[in-house]
């Protein structure tokens, strides 16, 4: 799980080294620069977990962008930005369902065949040949199947509708 946090925190950086450069180079109206100066502090603040930090970051950005008031001389570098956000946003996500995945498999107390259909989940969520949306989908196909299982216990049951909808929330 933490190579996958490397991950997040490089697009993390990415996406505060646009926006630094944005605010030390551009001619930005008064309240375009407040609102990037409070998205640079929100995405550097290493207090909060970079899962927040990249959702909050998401939130932001697409505000942002919707501002008709927006020069267009920095539209195009704020939705690049954005772009890295979305990725690490969407790997975040991922990173979680894995997560709540491996609590399933690691559970004697689940039938086998409900533990193997988490691990091949788990299996097409790490192929990252794949983009994150074909890749949670393939995971959201494998558990759909085995979701009505009469044989599972209901706290696993709940586990993987958490998944699926967590899942169905990553988008290319």
């Amino acid at each position: 799980m933490a190579f996958m946090e490397t991950g997040i925190s490089d697009d993390i950086e990415k996406a505060l080294s646009i926006i630094k450069v944005l605010l030390s180079e551009k001619e930005i109206p008064e309240n375009i620069k407040s609102l990037l100066q409070a998205l640079q502090e929100d995405l550097g603040n290493r207090l909060k977990s970079p899962t927040l930090r990249v959702a909050n970051a998401k939130t932001a950005l697409e505000k942002i962008l919707e501002r008709e008031d927006l020069p267009e001389t920095i539209r195009g570098e704020l939705e690049h930005a954005l772009s890295i956000v979305k990725k690490a946003d969407n790997e975040a996500k991922i990173q979680q369902a894995i997560a709540m995945l491996i609590r399933v498999v690691n559970d004697t107390g689940v039938p086998r065949n409900i533990r193997r259909a988490a691990t091949e989940a788990i299996k097409h969520l790490r192929d990252e040949t794949l983009s994150p949306g074909v890749r949670a989908a393939n995971a959201v196909g494998v558990l759909d199947e085995v979701s009505q299982d009469p044989n599972m216990p209901i706290y696993a049951r709940i586990t993987l509708w958490n998944v699926v909808t967590l899942l169905e929330t990553v988008k290319d």
